[in-house]
């Protein structure tokens, strides 16, 4: 099996142990941005959610308690720093 088939099946088996159960509904991000999260998988453990966003969308305040998150593409964001600015975030993605 080649290297980079295997990395996608250990990113997608890594991507169905996200835990949603433990998000109060009002902060659900299916429910609070349907337009960014769609809601690909759930059973009584596992949730799975794929999340696209546009240039220039914003996401409302949602919560992702108990969870795992798992980058599938590299990219970057803004966040409130908390003091009145903005920090980039980063996650690359390299292959091995």
């Amino acid at each position: 099996m080649p290297a980079n088939k295997l990395l996608s099946i250990v990113a997608m088996l890594l991507l169905a142990v996200v835990v949603g159960a433990a998000v109060p509904k009002p902060l659900d991000p299916v429910m609070v941005a349907p337009h960014i999260y769609e809601l690909v998988f759930e059973n009584e453990k596992v949730r799975v959610l794929r999340q696209t966003v546009r240039n220039g969308e914003t996401s409302p305040l949602h919560g992702h308690l108990d969870r795992v998150m798992v980058y599938q593409q590299s990219g970057a964001w803004l966040e409130d720093d908390g003091d009145g600015g903005e920090q980039m975030q980063l996650f690359k993605i390299e292959i091995l």
